[in-house]
């Protein structure tokens, strides 16, 4: 029988139970206000309550002796006892100057360092290295019954008997281990994403015991009852597009005729996990939470289908959408013409990443989206998606390759938010290879877009009056769109064109790039949803002609930024290289405006101008010939700076 002894938690994980004395130790995020990332917590299962352990910075891992129940914690600065009477670490540290990742007490205290995810044993108060592995590191570990190592990463399970030398690989069966821990009987078990496991390494068994949504931490209490944690926030369900029923009512109406393709038709019900499985390439689900307790959907496609199909270390792109867009919009157009479909065979592990409140995103550990009269979880600006978005998923994609650096693309917005990256956290310029900006927006200063020209200037008084009433989101999945898309942009209806020249409003008219055939899925998929702040903070640069952080008021400016008027973003902090690739026909990128952030930016970088004078800004992501006039010269200077670094 399940039963629910704490809940509305800062999402819990990295679980050691005190058997003896019923004490559950974890991790929990610490909140926004907090000047750090994690909290060590101890609960009392029998009575419900916890206490955060308050002197121990940054606690993320924990380990008990249930022999003699010694409790040992691990932050980023050492390892501590923790003693019961006071409530908190004693000091000084067993062990500074090592950060832990996970931690296990057989015996000896083994843990394993994050700077390096090898796994060390704590012995006469020094870090005695165990074992390792190449390439890929360790981010989970557990004992068996017999005192044997089983771990994990991110290619799967490994085991390591008492006379081995290394570890040895012998699982992948199950994706996103969020961590190990074994019962009484000695029985190792896996928390993943979807589910709890137990391993029978001998004969290479993973079995699942039980299904969840989310699951994060796990372990057992004396009477080898499982104590587990598991997300649940209310969200669409995984599985479907974000506008699948609409779609599934027009078929029942027949509202397409014969014309339309079966495959249009599935490919506009179906979410990016399903879409990606439908053409035969694998797909993993990751989910990351950022420092303000947002939740992203990462999509990972991580080699290729008909070439490079070889699972293995391969670098690694990451792949980031524009504004209104998500993840779908670079597996839309399908096999051979998607950019991450073209990526995985030429050898790469793609990731595709979401800003927070798009389809993907639209989650948080305890702000609805969906609330009425509180739009607080849409109080975020492209400084917040730029700030924290991109660096929790690099962090996060990092730790699951064991990549020491990654290749960014980002497109339109997904330039934007890296830029702004770049100039608030340059130190993320040392795990950055290349950057790959498609239709690069920093500057405005001459943005033709007549719309965005004439609201430019009342951006903040709108955004204030909006917010006020308790507006926060901006073209969530619309049912009119999905009716449009499927019944009035099919082939042969006779409003298609006009379908198109709405497109062409958007990103410039060419027709040589635009499959109009594909606009069902289109608008199946797009838009995934945005917060009203983004488009306020484009608003406000247009307004301005700057690159500058969002403008909260005078007041709330000098709160945040210590002064009246916003600050510029240094983009000469960027120091890694960066590609510029922008075209005449783009609206909605001005020739002058890349030539401002050209001559800004800090480190090696380029200009790269599209041949054809028509191609347009959504042409960047869905033109039909994209590879040949972007993507390949993307890919060219992506192998180029790896073989660099050989």
């Amino acid at each position: 029988m399940k039963q629910v002894i704490l809940g509305d938690v800062n999402l819990p994980y990295k679980f050691s139970l005190d058997r003896n004395k019923n004490k559950l130790f974890f991790c929990i995020n610490a909140d926004e206000f907090s000047d750090q990332s994690f909290h060590s917590v101890v609960l009392d299962l029998d009575t419900g309550f916890a206490t955060v352990i308050p002197s121990i910075r940054n606690g993320f891992a924990s380990a008990v002796n249930n022999d003699t129940s010694v409790v040992y914690l691990g932050g980023s600065d050492g390892i501590y006892k923790y003693n019961y009477s006071i409530d908190d670490i004693e000091k000084p540290a067993l062990l500074r100057e090592v950060d832990v990742f996970d931690m296990q007490f057989k015996n000896n205290l083994y843990f394993v360092d994050t700077a390096n995810l090898d796994l060390y044993k704590l012995k006469n108060e020094k870090k005695v290295f165990v074992t390792s592995i190449e390439e890929y590191g360790i981010q989970h570990f557990t004992f068996n019954g017999d005192g044997e190592l089983i771990l994990s990463n991110s290619v799967g399970l490994y085991h390591m008997g008492k006379e081995d030398y290394e570890p040895v690989w012998f699982s992948n069966s199950v994706v996103n281990i969020r961590g190990l821990a074994t019962d009484v009987m000695g029985v190792p078990h896996v928390i993943a994403q979807d589910g709890i496991y137990s391993v029978d390494h001998k004969n290479e068994a993973v079995i699942k015991i039980l299904s969840l949504q989310d699951g994060y931490g796990l372990d057992f209490d004396k009477d080898n009852n499982i104590v587990y944690i598991f997300c649940v926030v209310s969200l669409a369900a995984a599985g479907r597009s974000p506008h699948a029923d609409y779609v599934e009512e027009l078929v029942r109406q027949n509202a397409f005729g014969a014309r339309i393709s079966d495959n249009i038709l599935e490919d506009a019900s179906l979410d990016v996990p399903d879409l990606v499985r439908k053409y035969n390439y694998p797909l993993e689900e990751h989910f990351i939470m950022t420092q303000d307790g947002y939740i992203l959907g990462l999509h990972r496609i991580p080699h290729g289908r008909d070439s490079n199909n070889v699972p293995g270390n391969k670098p690694v792109v990451f792949v980031m959408h524009g504004l209104l867009g998500s993840s779908a919009d670079w597996v839309l157009m399908g096999p051979g013409t998607a950019l991450a479909y073209i990526l995985a065979e030429e050898g790469f592990d793609v990731w595709l990443g979401n800003a927070r409140g798009n389809y993907y995103s639209r989650r948080h550990l305890y702000l609805n989206p969906d609330a009425e009269n509180d739009n607080s979880f849409w109080r975020f600006s492209l400084d917040e998606i730029g700030n924290l978005d991109l660096s929790a998923s690099i962090d996060y994609i990092l730790l699951a390759t064991g990549r020491r650096g990654l290749h960014y693309v980002g497109m339109s917005q997904g330039t934007t938010v890296y830029f702004i990256m770049g100039s608030l956290r340059p130190d993320y310029s040392e795990k950055i290879l290349s950057m790959h900006a498609l239709a690069p927006v920093a500057y405005q200063t001459e943005s033709r877009g007549p719309l965005m020209d004439a609201l430019a200037p009342i951006a903040a008084d709108a955004v204030s009056w909006a917010t006020l009433l308790g507006f926060g989101e901006m073209f969530p999945k619309s049912e009119l769109l999905a009716w449009a898309g499927q019944n009035l942009c099919r082939d042969e209806a006779v409003f298609q064109p006009i379908c198109s020249s709405i497109f062409f409003l958007i990103g410039g008219w060419n027709i040589d790039q635009h499959n109009a055939t594909m606009i069902p899925v289109m608008l199946a998929h797009t838009p995934a949803g945005a917060g009203l702040r983004q488009f306020a903070h484009f608003a406000q640069n247009v307004a301005t002609k700057s690159f500058r952080r969002y403008d909260h008021g005078v007041l709330l400016n000098l709160a945040a930024y210590g002064t009246a008027v916003p600050p510029s973003y240094d983009l000469s902090k960027i120091t890694n290289p960066v590609f510029l690739h922008y075209s005449e026909g783009d609206t909605r990128v001005a020739l002058v405006d890349v030539d401002i952030l050209y001559n800004e930016l800090g480190g090696p970088k380029e200009k790269i101008l599209v041949s054809q004078k028509t191609f347009s800004h959504i042409d960047f992501m869905w033109g039909t010939n994209a590879r040949y006039y972007v993507f390949d010269r993307v890919i060219s200077d992506i192998r180029i700076i790896e073989n660099s670094n050989k």
